[in-house]
Parts: structure tokens; sequence; C-alpha cells
């Protein structure tokens, strides 16, 4: 499937979690549009993917749906392109959001969230249950371990994770 992102992708969390979002939909079969929101900084690694996302800019799948990643309070989450569906990827911390986010948040097709709170707090908000759902966010394995690996403690010193 055809997938228009508009993310950043950088070192910030915003920025790595945009990547993430790019490099799972290559790695499950979608062929990915990107609008990089701001300077692309990301790992030499990762570059093949990038480069082949950003060159899709080109001639894009204006039907494909679009997902935009932004936080709920920016004017910019509301810009999307093309005719397929208008989706919205908020990550927030809030239970009410102001009638602006409000208005932004209403006008997309979809808006994706990382978990059930935060689709509960979309409907409390007014949104429609069919409009919201549940994306959660993933782990690298490479980083994390099951179980996690926790240092022997050296008894006296305090350690702060």
């Amino acid at each position: 499937m055809d997938i228009n992102l508009i993310v950043p992708i950088c070192n910030t969390g915003y920025g790595v979690v945009g990547l993430n979002l790019l490099l799972a939909l290559e790695r499950t079969g979608h062929d990915v549009c990107l609008y990089a929101r701001g300077r692309v900084e990301a790992a030499e690694k990762h570059g093949e993917v990038i480069e082949r996302a950003l060159g899709r800019r080109n001639r894009p799948n204006l039907d494909a749906p679009t997902i935009n990643l932004a936080q709920h309070s920016e004017p910019n989450m509301i810009l999307t392109m093309g005719r397929g569906l208008h989706c919205a990827f908020i990550i927030f911390e809030l239970d009410k959001f102001d009638p602006d986010e409000l208005f932004r948040l209403h006008a997309m097709d979809r808006v994706f969230t990382c978990s059930e709170w935060g689709r509960r707090v979309l409907i409390e908000n007014g949104l429609a249950e069919e409009a919201v759902r549940v994306v959660p966010l993933g782990v690298d394995d490479s980083l994390f371990t099951d179980p996690p690996t926790v240092p022997e403690r050296n008894h006296g010193d305090t350690i702060f994770f």
C-alpha cells in the first residue's frame, strides 16, 4: 500500500518516532512517500530507506492515505496532501483539548494515538469513536532486552536511570 508520511526525522522524540514509523512501514511492505518536516538527521544505516521514501515525492500517490505526526497544539497538524484519508498521529499527556486543537483534530479522517487511555480521552473530547485508532509505539529490540539487564548495585552508591 502507498502511504504519504509527514514526519520529522531527527534526534528529538518526535524525530525518532518519525524514523521508526518510516522504518516499520517499509519493513511491512508499504511504499512510503516521505515529506520530512525540518532537516533530516539519522544514522547512515537508514540512508537508503530515507532516500527511497524522499524520492517518491516527485510523483506521490494522491489517493493514498497521509499520516501527519505532529503535536496536537501545532497549527501545521492540519496540513496534509492528496485525496486519501487524512490522518493525524498525536502524542499527548493531557485530558482536555482547547477549541483550536479540537477543530484541527475534527478536520482529520482518522486520529492515531499510542494507548487505550489516549483513545478514551479523544472520544471524551468529542471525536467519533470510529475515527480514533490506537497505534502503539514499539521498542528497538537491539537496545532493550527482555528481561532488562540490571547492573549489579554497588552498595553505598546511588544509581540514577
